[in-house]
């Protein structure tokens, strides 16, 4: 499950900017596509990594399911 935020940032990033996120995060392009429509799912760790690599404009809960339903997660956003 990935969220509606996740997919706006996919449509509205330039390849570039996609790609750049995706070298930063130790993934690839094709791993971020595959992500945003939901042919793969994010570990806690790829989704963590990725959202560092992004300065944060995405979550990790807007990646990984098991991040958006982690009640320390969900503690640490309030």
């Amino acid at each position: 499950m990935v969220t509606e935020e996740f997919r706006a940032w996919m449509r509205t990033a330039t390849v570039r900017q996609k790609q750049a996120v995706a070298t930063a995060a130790g993934t690839s392009l094709s791993m971020l596509y595959q992500l945003a429509s939901e042919a793969r799912h994010a570990s806690s760790e790829l989704a963590s990594r990725i959202e560092k690599a992004s300065g944060k404009k995405l979550t990790r809960a807007d990646i990984s399911e098991t991040c958006a339903e982690c009640r320390y997660y969900k503690r640490c956003k309030k």
